[in-house]
């Protein structure tokens, strides 16, 4: 049981962490819109020459690898915590 709940915090607090980063991502992915906003002169040359190809494609692949460490954790919590709940029931 004890294993258990340090399995879940380990994976809680993980999540916590790939929640930071995504919301880094969000401030990020925030902050190349409001250029293209303000500046939509210059984006077609940032087209050209791959910058925005390059942000979006940073921004998508941290976004996946995160949510996908998220959901691997929310996986592991809700396996670990049947366990409990089961070793539990059989005390």
């Amino acid at each position: 049981m004890q294993r258990n709940l340090m399995e879940i915090e380990e994976k809680a607090n993980a999540s916590l962490a790939s929640l930071e980063v995504i919301n880094g991502q969000m401030l990020f992915f925030d902050g190349l819109i409001r250029d293209i906003e303000r500046n939509p002169e210059i984006i077609a040359s940032l087209i050209k020459e791959g910058s925005v190809q390059r942000k979006l494609i940073a921004i998508y692949m941290l976004l996946h690898d995160n949510l996908s460490d998220i959901e691997s954790a929310v996986d592991t919590i809700s396996k670990a915590a049947g366990q409990g709940e089961n070793h539990g029931s059989n005390a």
